[in-house]
């Protein structure tokens, strides 16, 4: 519902507008949750829209406004989180190894530790790939904010100039 009512305000007030930037930064906050259970494309996606909300508050308010440090201050938080999310499949990933390393001598678990490399391979690539394709869609949606924003910027521009000549 949040996101429904953020791109319907994103189209018709556009990006600059102070309703569409709350609603940004209302998406952001519920998107992160405090960082607890929160999806990993959750988060990513609440980075993005944070960075624009620091951007856009900072040209309008300036760096030092209350409403820009409060948001430099989610989006710390939020990529702090995000950075807490890579932790845990990295000491997995560790752990499998060290395990490998115990167990390699012993000849009567060979076959069975050849099914697990391969099985560790497949889900690894598979969580890459995931994880490739999350961020892909996060980007993509990044991409489509800001060029958005750029459209509704130009348009601002071209109804002044509008108003200017006549």
């Amino acid at each position: 519902m949040l996101r429904d009512a953020y791109d319907r305000s994103l189209g018709a007030l556009g990006p600059d507008h102070s309703t569409t930037s709350s609603l940004r930064y209302n998406l952001a906050t519920s998107l992160f949750r405090d960082g607890a259970d929160a999806p990993r494309e959750d988060i990513v996606e609440a980075a993005a829209l944070m960075r624009l909300c620091v951007e856009q508050r900072s040209q309008a308010n300036g760096p030092d406004h209350p409403s820009t440090k409060s948001a430099r201050h989610l989006e710390e938080r939020v990529l702090e989180a995000l950075e807490r999310s890579e932790r845990p499949a990295k000491r997995a990933r560790r752990t499998l190894r060290l395990r490998d390393v115990d167990t390699r001598g012993d000849p009567e678990h060979q076959e069975e530790l050849r099914i697990e490399r391969l099985l560790s391979a497949t889900t690894r690539a598979a969580a890459r790939n995931e994880e490739r394709r999350r961020h892909f869609s996060a980007v993509a949606a990044l991409k489509q904010i800001q060029r958005r924003m750029q459209e509704h910027r130009e348009e601002q521009q071209r109804s002044r100039f509008r108003c200017v000549v006549s």
